[in-house]
């Protein structure tokens, strides 16, 4: 919005007060548009004519048809606006005074449209009624008013009609009327409503039956319904804001607002506007939603992206879409009508539908695999994920992400085959260059669950991992023609059940060339098992004490570094704590952090010369120095072709091998009891239940007969000689019928019991097979005491181990589902109520905490009976899954064992292990990968491309110094051959001149670009006078400017400090830059600007943003990209321009340095915007105080730039002065004028100089005319006004000010106006003049001095010299005060440098040595220079060789600036 329009509810007041209160014909008829529509409250007050209004107006008030009225109870506000106009509606109460005579009070309602004109508004639409209203018995209304509103008053409502009408055409907005009642029931809508929502009247009521909440967007009614009670709980007016759908279905956003008031049969209406206010919502809704739409789209990458709506019809899809599915867009939707379902292959088209629907219904992320069929007839396989997101107009799509997955299927595929049967029993095998099956009984397919067929290979039937030993065997040995003896592993293809096979072959003869084997395959599963139950204790114990603190390491194979990270407990808080060791190869054997004897493995693993895992011992110097047993594990990362690093841990295994001991001393009492022999061995004939046993010589089993009826002895027995709790099961498991029922399922049954021996109880294990072929019963007995108390010993242990480590322990009786939680002393992380048994509680654990995208899985694994099975499979059963916690994502195991108790019952023993640290360690290790391959990619190509800048710099600097240098050496000798030719010479010395100062810059540039790139670069933070900082800016460019004929304008917008804490040399350096190079690529009569305005502030941070626009040449969109790299130009730029390129890289590093930003619009022919943004430090009193009062003081400024306007007015305001504006000086001169007839006079009269139609010295000359000496009239400029000063003081002219403007320069004209009225003007200058002035010049290079001295008495100076800094201090100690009025200062100097020198002469005690400019002139040019010079007392810095102009111009700032105190 215009700011302007925030007046226009004020200027509304004003006019309605200038007709009816105060009859101002002139300040009326000042505010008309001269295409105005006027719509009053008489018949008569209708026109289109400012002609007829404005005598209409002349002739009321001629005829005091108006009388003097009061205005109370105004309330005006903006309806709508656009670019250059907006529209006004409010209402006030108008009522007469009593000295009229007339007894009259109306309410009046008001419509005012205003345009823009010459930065004013003007009036072009009035529209003003009177709503009729019944005689109040309190009051009397005059005959002629009342005759008429009753003589006229159909007429009147014809009138009203006709302009309610006009109203509807003109107005871009709508108007309704509606009852106060639960659905706003309407009772009128106008011509501009309907227009707006693309009905005519009839539709739109029959539409919403009536209902004003009827004809809001369902979604905002909500809302807009509150939006209205709570204004109204206030109020009698509300406003709200929410979308209507049209006739065509589309949606626009409106603003509604309206009051409340009373009819004239007392009932409540509402009367309302209603503004179409989409363009304004979807200016900023559009990039808000565009920016989610494509980070949801792009969040999946790489992969094919689609877009369709929820009833399939294609919207949009990336590049990678068609690449995958062979078409291009075009064929694609010309071929397919953008059908994604017509390519999906016939077999799929269902599933991918049902897909569909459910996400439809569901509104739930999913996923699935789909093949595909390409334009090219080829079938690939895709994985598919879905979900509904809403595009930028809010309605629900279905994005979809596609990835290629055919190659992973055929992997798959081919992984199934390999596994599609597993060979066993006898065969004969060909063994040559491979093993081929050639002829097998159907015990070897029965063994292994499979069925014949012509493609059978036997070495598929082999599991994996003993594949490569299984081929070996036999090749080595078909090479000697040797047997064969080995085990190995097959899975069952019926069951998937892993088996143990012993492998025995012979070879038996020559086939081909090839020896045939002969095999037999016997199944050894059983024996195999025994140790493998052993092996799995082991593992799972090593699974537990792997949760344990591991010590990780890094070792840097190029600097022999090594840094451990170890994770610590501090004031119960974990940190992790990095340790280094530098010369690691050498300090593992000075310091012996690793046993003598382990050295040499220690050393080859952690340098990466062999990888995997060892044991070692390592010093633990948290235990005294001693030596630990730790498991080293270690993995080499290899970077262009050698190993870079090597990553690994260090476990602490002292515990864990005195387990391992422990456990394979069991093993070895495990093994003995094996081999001991069987207490008794007993043969039953299930068919007649008669058995026979076999026991050691003359040894009785517990006085048992040898041979009789097995169930009626075995009961006896029991009854006997069996602990009373093991004699149920007993019977149970060792009747005939029950060991039948065993066997037929197992190969092999087992029954553990105790029995009372002398006096203590042992345990016995029975175990029973089948014997022979006629089904006999073979079951043998032996003692199992000690390796079952060493068992259920180590299962304790184990428990306890559990206990201690893991957050949550579930023991469940596979039998009954009872189960029985342990929480290992810890608060309880996962509180769930009592549930029924095992299967209710891993159900509710689900639902509670376990993530829903885990959840199905989770539950697959755990439950029964599914989760047994693999567990009597002698399979792992584990499962991963994700859970919350304190709002964080933590990943936890749920592992779990098949056991037997004592009871000889199954039991499941489930725990829960805290793995968020491994998961996050490989997340984190894989995200490193990546950025370590972006990395390295990136640089690559950064690389190449600096290396083709630095290669194309090098040939332009080439260029670019020979060209100054041939110039220089031609002219010089031309200027030597033309020693008589004045003229001559005078040429060849200025283009020496100019070709110098371009050979210095460029050398200026690589010496600066190259400090930033070595860090020697500081930023310091000093007070910055802002005020002087931007005077600065403009003597720099304002000149150069000048000279090419191009327009320069620096303004401020709002108010800026004039005091901040920053680094004013770089961030002057950066602007210098930035504008030297829009006055380089500008052509002339074009424009350059700078803008400066505060954007934000935090704290006493404020946020200065610098724009700097040019109308040059601009730049094309591939330069703009790397234009802040190095030696970065264009093509075009670096032929017709030449320069380093390096000006733009120093800005973009200088200003990072000062933690700012910079960046850069351009389009080619168009010109540039470079916008820099700094963070700087305000300084407490930024602002100085006013030494003047001027509360009473009027002041009018006058610019064609409402933005100087503005922030002129704010600084006058600021320091007390009413100010108001116009934006030309006709306009000026109209508002003086009207001001004196009204008896008042502006007492300051601020003026630009340059404005178009009327410049500021005519304005100034009119002004005088007017007001004569009354007004102070300030010349504005933001250029040298020493060319118009002359005229400027003739045409009254009373001082001079620069733009832009600060508060401190406002405050200084003031008070010199107050103090000296009509002081002497000025005598203007042509160029700088030094008569009178006497300058002491210190220079110990004779030339640098003859130069310095010429260039000075050019402007007529007086110049005293010295040859080293003590021989200044002499001169300038024995002069008198005042002598000298500036000192010019080498640095570098024999006897006492120019600094020393400098904070000698502001050491002297007398008042001029503190004020003295002393100006350094040297050839250090870097800002740690500069800075050097200031601390040392020096104003300015000027770097050789020194530039003529600037010397000049910096002396006669000093001057002049001294002359002004």
């Amino acid at each position: 919005m215009n700011p302007l329009f925030l007046k226009a509810p004020d200027l509304t007041a004003e006019l309605m007060r200038a007709h009816y209160c105060d009859h101002d014909l002139e300040k009326v008829l000042s505010l008309f548009h001269t295409e105005l529509t006027w719509l009053g409250a008489g018949e008569e007050q209708y026109s289109h004519d400012y002609e007829g209004i404005r005598d209409f107006f002349i002739r009321t008030y001629a005829e005091n048809v108006v009388p003097d009225c009061d205005i109370t109870d105004e309330e005006y506000r903006i309806a709508s606006w656009d670019e250059r106009s907006c529209v006004i509606a409010g209402r006030c109460w108008i009522a007469t005074k009593p000295e009229t005579g007339y007894i009259l009070r109306v309410h009046q309602r008001v419509t005012i449209g205003y345009a823009l004109v010459d930065g004013e508004l003007k009036a072009n639409l009035i529209h003003i009624s009177n709503p009729y209203e019944e005689m109040k018995d309190d009051e009397d209304f005059p005959t002629r008013i009342g005759k008429q509103s009753y003589d006229y008053f159909q007429n009147l409502l014809t009138e009203k009609t006709r302009q309610i009408d006009h109203l509807n055409r003109t107005l871009n907005c709508g108007l309704k009327a509606n009852w106060d009642d639960a659905y706003y029931s309407l009772y009128y809508v106008n011509e501009g409503l309907c227009r707006m929502l693309g009905y005519t009247e009839a539709e739109l009521m029959a539409k919403c039956r009536g209902r004003m909440t009827e004809l809001v967007y369902p979604p905002d009614l909500p809302q807009a319904l509150i939006d209205c009670a709570h204004c109204f709980a206030n109020s009698l007016t509300y406003s709200t804001e929410y979308r209507m759908q049209r006739k065509d279905g589309s949606l626009i956003w409106v603003w509604d607002t309206g009051s409340k008031s009373k009819n004239e049969d007392g009932r409540t209406v509402i009367n309302s506007v209603i503004v179409d206010i989409t363009e304004q919502r979807r200016s900023h809704d559009t990039i808000r939603q565009q920016q989610t739409f494509l980070q949801s789209l792009y969040d999946t990458m790489p992969c094919g992206l689609v877009q369709y709506s929820l009833g399939g019809v294609f919207l949009n899809a990336n590049t990678h879409t068609f690449d995958l599915i062979g078409y291009t867009e075009e064929q694609f939707l010309t071929e397919t009508s953008g059908s994604i379902i017509s390519i999906v292959h016939p077999e799929d088209t269902a599933m991918v539908a049902e897909n569909i629907d459910r996400l439809i219904r569901d509104r739930l992320p999913i996923s699935y695999n789909v093949r595909i069929v390409r334009r090219d007839g080829d079938i690939r396989w895709l994985c598919a994920s879905l979900n509904i997101i809403e595009d930028m107009d809010g309605v629900p799509v279905i994005q979809a992400a596609y990835s290629d997955i055919t190659e992973l299927q055929r992997v798959e595929r081919e992984r199934q085959s390999t596994y599609a049967s597993i060979p066993g029993g006898v065969a004969k095998y060909l063994v040559g260059t491979r093993i081929t099956l050639l002829e097998a009984n159907d015990n070897y397919f029965q063994m292994v669950g499979g069925s014949r067929r012509a493609d059978w290979i036997p070495l598929e039937s082999v599991f994996p991992s003993d594949r490569q030993r299984y081929l070996a065997a036999f090749l080595e040995a078909a090479s000697t023609a040797a047997p064969v003896d080995t085990e190995y592993r097959c899975r069952r293809l019926d069951n998937g059940n892993t088996v143990w096979l012993h492998l025995v072959a012979r070879p038996v003869e020559t086939l081909r060339g090839a020896t045939v084997y002969q095999c037999v395959f016997i199944d050894i599963t059983k024996q195999k098992n025994a140790q493998m139950q052993l092996d799995r204790e082991r593992d799972r114990y090593r699974i537990v004490m792997e949760n344990s603190a591991d010590v990780i390491y890094e070792y840097d194979a190029r600097t022999d570094a090594i840094i451990f990270y170890e994770n610590a407990r501090k004031n119960q808080e974990s940190e992790i704590v990095k340790h280094v060791v530098e010369r690691f190869s050498s300090a593992i054997r000075t310091k012996q952090l690793v046993h003598p004897d382990d050295e040499e493995q220690a050393i080859r693993l952690f340098t990466g010369a062999q990888s995997g895992n060892i044991e070692v011992r390592m010093r633990n110097v948290l235990e005294g120095g001693r030596f630990v047993w730790c498991l080293l594990q270690g993995q080499p990362v290899y970077e262009n072709g050698g190993i870079a690093r090597v990553v690994g841990l260090v476990r602490d295994i002292t515990d864990t091998r005195r387990i391992m001991e422990e456990k394979e001393r069991l093993q070895r009492i495990f093994d003995l009891e094996l081999r001991r022999d069987y207490e008794s061995i007993c043969q039953i004939t299930p068919s007649t239940g008669a058995y026979f046993m076999y026991t050691p010589a003359g040894v009785h089993y517990h006085d048992v007969p040898e041979h009789g009826d097995f169930e009626r002895e075995m009961d006896q027995a029991v009854f006997r000689f069996v602990y009373s709790e093991d004699r149920e099961t007993c019977l149970r498991e060792m009747r005939i019928d029950n060991m039948l029922r065993t066997l037929s399922e197992e190969k092999e049954g087992v029954c553990y019991y105790r029995v009372h021996d002398k006096g203590a109880l042992r345990w016995k294990c029975a175990r029973y097979t089948f014997f022979g072929n006629d089904g006999s019963i073979l079951l043998n007995v032996r003692d199992v005491h000690d390796i079952r108390m060493a068992q259920q010993k180590e299962e304790n242990r184990f428990r306890a181990i559990l206990r201690e480590t893991c957050e949550y322990i579930v023991e469940t009786d596979v039998e009954t589902g009872n189960y029985s939680l342990h929480l290992p002393g810890r608060t309880n992380r996962y509180p769930l109520d009592a549930c029924a048994d095992y299967g209710e509680l891993v159900a509710r654990h689900a639902e509670r905490y376990v993530a829903p995208a885990d959840r199905r899985a989770f539950l697959d694994a755990v439950s029964f009976p599914a989760a047994l099975d693999r567990m009597r499979r002698e399979e792992d059963c584990s499962v991963r899954y994700a859970v919350s916690e304190n709002g964080a994502t933590a990943y936890k195991t749920w592992n779990m064992s098949l056991y037997r108790y004592d009871d000889n019952r199954e039991y499941v023993l489930a725990y829960i292990l805290d793995v968020t640290r491994i998961v996050l360690e490989q997340q984190e290790k894989e995200r490193e990968a990546e950025r370590n391959r972006r990395i390295i990619k990136d640089a690559l190509v950064a690389a190449e491309q600096a290396s083709r800048a630095k290669s194309d710099f090098l040939s332009r600097m080439s260029h670019e110094i020979r060209t100054p240098m041939n110039a220089i050496i031609g002219m010089t000798t031309i200027a030597a051959a033309s020693l008589d030719n004045k003229a001559k010479m005078a040429d060849c010395l200025g283009k020496i001149g100019l070709s110098s100062r371009y050979l210095l810059s460029l050398i200026n540039d690589i010496l600066d670009m190259s400090r930033i790139e070595s860090g020697k670069v500081t930023i310091v933070n000093e007070e910055i006078d802002f005020r002087s900082f931007v005077e600065g800016i403009t003597t720099i460019i304002y000149p150069q400017a000048r000279d090419k004929n191009i327009a320069f304008d620096l303004s401020i917008e709002g108010v800026v400090e004039e005091r901040y804490l920053g680094d004013p040399l770089r961030l002057n350096q950066v602007l210098i830059n930035i504008l030297s190079n829009a006055l380089k690529f500008t052509p002339q009569w074009h424009s350059v600007s700078l803008t400066i305005r505060e954007t934000r502030r935090v704290r006493d941070r404020a946020y200065l943003r610098f724009i700097v626009r040019d109308t040059g040449i601009g730049m094309e969109k591939e330069l703009l990209e790397r234009i802040f790299e190095p030696f970065e130009q264009g093509d075009t730029i670096a032929h017709r321009f030449g320069g380093s390129g390096l000006g733009l890289a120093i800005s973009n590093n200088l200003v990072s340095l000062m933690n700012g930003h910079i960046s850069v619009t351009s389009k080619p022919g168009s010109g540039s915007e470079f916008v820099v943004e700094l963070p700087l430090t305000v300084l407490p009193g930024g602002q100085p105080a006013s030494e003047v009062v001027l509360d009473d003081l009027r002041a009018l400024v006058v610019d064609d730039d409402p933005v100087t306007c503005e922030h002129t007015t704010l600084i006058l305001e600021r320091i007390g002065v009413s100010a108001e504006y116009v934006t030309s000086g006709r306009a000026a001169i109209d508002r003086i004028r009207a001001a004196v007839q009204r008896g008042s006079v502006y007492d300051i009269a601020l003026v630009d100089w340059k404005m178009p139609e009327m410049d500021g010295v005519e304005t100034a000359r009119n002004i005088r005319r007017i007001v004569g000496p009354d007004t102070l009239v300030i010349i504005m400029s933001a250029y040298d006004w020493t060319e118009i000063e002359a005229a400027a003081r003739a045409a009254g002219v009373d001082f001079f000010i620069s733009k832009p403007m600060f508060q401190s320069a406002v405050q200084e004209v003031l008070l010199k106006a107050t103090r000296c009225r009509h002081s002497q003007p000025q005598r203007a200058v042509a160029e700088e003049d030094f008569s009178g002035r006497r300058i002491l010049l210190v220079e110990d290079n004779e030339i640098n001095m003859e130069i310095a001295r010429t260039l000075l008495e050019f402007r007529n100076a007086a110049v005293d010299g010295a040859v080293n800094g003590q021989e200044a201090v002499d001169r300038f100690r024995d002069s008198p005060g005042g002598y000298y009025d500036a000192v010019l200062m080498d640095v570098r100097m024999p006897v006492m440098d120019g600094l020393e020198a400098a904070r000698a002469i502001r050491a002297l005690p007398r008042p001029d040595a503190a004020t003295v400019p002393i100006l350094a002139m040297t050839a250090n040019a870097f800002a740690e220079d500069i800075e050097k010079s200031r601390k040392a007392g020096m104003n300015e810095h000027l770097a050789k060789p020194i530039e003529t102009e600037t010397l000049y111009a910096r002396l006669g700032h000093y001057f002049r600036k001294a002359d002004r105190k």
